[in-house]
């Protein structure tokens, strides 16, 4: 505890109206990470040259105290997590005879395994969501679609967690069939939402980055010569004949499909820049391969070429090869592409049984994937269904 270090004082200008002395936690929240960093607020009831002293005390008894020269009446001290070991801390700061108290709790960032072992779940808020670690469900990553609400949960469990789906889900915007991805309206808005998710997160040490999509495809929609279809898209023809000064059916049928394959990966770069323009270490990611032939509509095995991570799912096994379904999905979509991780989802259905799930999860693991998940339907706090496999796969994926 001695080796403890302040990573350094800022001082801000201002009065503070205080009748006295308050310590607050800026971030609003009392969990932290090894790997952040611990900011204090500290008020006094005026500007005066004088001495502030920091206590951290730890429910073992060990003791870490600073002493701060200090001529303003409000100070921001930050403390370097990473050399604090984890546990429950009393906080003290004094001033003279006069004290200000308030409690942390730390926790260690450090996973026991680096595979991702991923729950694109539904639990609750409390004891639901601290089941989930590897001490007991076996996870170590969380998609919510909660936001910033119950980091504490994901941190006490052990769980770094992204906010999933932050745009939207299914094909079009908001299920909006006019809301095609060749509107820039449209890419723009999305953008707009994930840079603001990113920026509700950036100060939380559990968040590696912002999951944007599920399902994203162009839409379909009546031509001019009223024919409901793939082609002939009024945003899309729009779009075209601005680029090239030229209507999309006087161009080969060639030229035409292979110009609207740029328009889902435009997407994501717009939106990869929003989140990056915010904190340029964060990930961004979208839900790819369930369509790898769906051509018309955008859609190949390289869309997410762009994309640091390849975060997909494949065909269920309600059709098809059945069990077989969700690998062969998976082995073709990824088209060899090696070189970026994939955290893939095989499973969905919440009547899954014990030995479809194994099969599911297993066969997709062969394939040499970085990070398996299970599905919101198969949530193992309030669903029984497959819940002893999901233990059990999620333990052994993580050695």
């Amino acid at each position: 505890m001695k080796s403890l270090l302040l990573m350094g004082i800022l001082a801000a200008g201002g009065s503070a109206f205080a009748a006295e002395l308050k310590v607050a936690l800026p971030l609003g929240r009392t969990v932290y990470q090894t790997n952040e960093r611990i900011d204090f607020v500290v008020t006094r009831p005026a500007a005066a040259a004088g001495e502030l002293k920091l206590t951290l005390t730890d429910a073992a008894g060990s003791v870490a105290a600073f002493t701060f020269p200090t001529a303003r009446a409000v100070e921001h001290l930050h403390v370097n997590g990473a050399l604090l070991k984890p546990g429950k801390y009393a906080v003290e700061v004094a001033d003279g005879a006069t004290t200000a108290k308030t409690e942390i709790e730390v926790f260690s960032h450090i996973r026991r395994s680096s595979y991702k072992i991923i729950n694109w779940g539904t639990a609750k808020a409390g004891e639901e969501r601290l089941k989930q670690g590897e001490g007991g469900f076996g996870y170590n990553f969380f998609y919510t679609q909660e936001g910033k609400d119950g980091n504490g949960d994901f941190i006490r469990a052990g769980l770094d967690w992204m906010s999933v789906c932050t745009m939207s889900g299914a094909h079009q915007m908001d299920l909006r069939m006019e809301c095609d991805w060749s509107d820039p309206y449209v890419t723009r808005g999305g953008t707009q939402r994930v840079a603001q998710r990113a920026f509700q997160n950036r100060s939380c040490g559990n968040v590696p980055g912002v999951h944007f999509y599920d399902e994203p495809g162009l839409t379909w929609w009546k031509n001019p010569a009223g024919e409901f279809g793939p082609h002939g898209v009024p945003a899309q023809t729009r779009s075209f004949e601005a680029a090239f000064d030229k209507t999309w059916d006087s161009v080969p049928w060639a030229d035409w499909a292979r110009w609207k394959l740029g328009f889902m990966d435009a997407a994501w770069k717009e939106a990869q820049f929003g989140v990056s323009y915010v904190r340029p270490d964060l990930l961004s990611l979208t839900q790819s391969q369930y369509g790898w032939s769906a051509f018309t509509d955008g859609y190949y095995f390289n869309v997410v070429r762009s994309l640091p991570i390849i975060s997909g799912h494949g065909g269920y096994h309600d059709f098809g090869p059945g069990y077989f379904n969700p690998s062969y999905f998976l082995e073709i979509a990824r088209a060899r592409d090696l070189t970026r991780d994939c955290w893939y989802l095989p499973t969905w259905y919440g009547n899954t049984t014990d030995d479809e799930f194994r099969l599911e999860q297993y066969l997709s693991f062969q394939t040499g994937v970085e990070g398996l998940m299970s599905p919101p339907p198969l949530e193992p706090a309030s669903n029984p269904s497959a819940r002893n496999a999901i233990i059990e796969v999620n333990k052994v994926i993580g050695r």
